[in-house]
């Protein structure tokens, strides 16, 4: 099994949520792609975005590699996540790939509903 810490290691840390931790990937540019990451333990799935003529279609939460992924709950709460924070999250993408600029980190404590 891989360690995860290292592959994690030079990624952007933009969310924690009950657990969840969500990434952006320095070495992976495809538009639109996070990663979600148990707190917990070393379970991880991939979160791609798809947008049509800039319209929202959906989220597709994929395996990574040889890790573990998420467990059932963990991707429900990954997709809720980036729903409640679409807006931010695709900014947040922009301006690190596109502009090349710092994104903030953000521990959200209040449940989304």
């Amino acid at each position: 099994m891989p360690e995860i810490a290292l592959y994690l290691s030079t990624d952007k840390h933009l969310f924690d949520y009950l657990g969840l931790q969500i990434y952006l990937s320095v070495s992976d540019s495809k538009p639109l792609t996070f990663y979600g990451r148990s707190e917990y333990d070393t379970r991880i799935s991939k979160a791609v975005i798809h947008l049509k003529e800039g319209i929202y279609k959906g989220i597709d939460i994929l395996k990574v590699g040889d890790f573990e992924e998420l467990d059932e709950n963990e991707k429900r709460q990954l997709m809720k996540l980036i729903d409640a924070n679409l807006s931010d999250i695709i900014k947040y993408w922009i301006d690190f790939y596109v502009y090349k600029k710092e994104v903030p980190f953000e521990r959200i404590l209040k449940p989304i509903i």
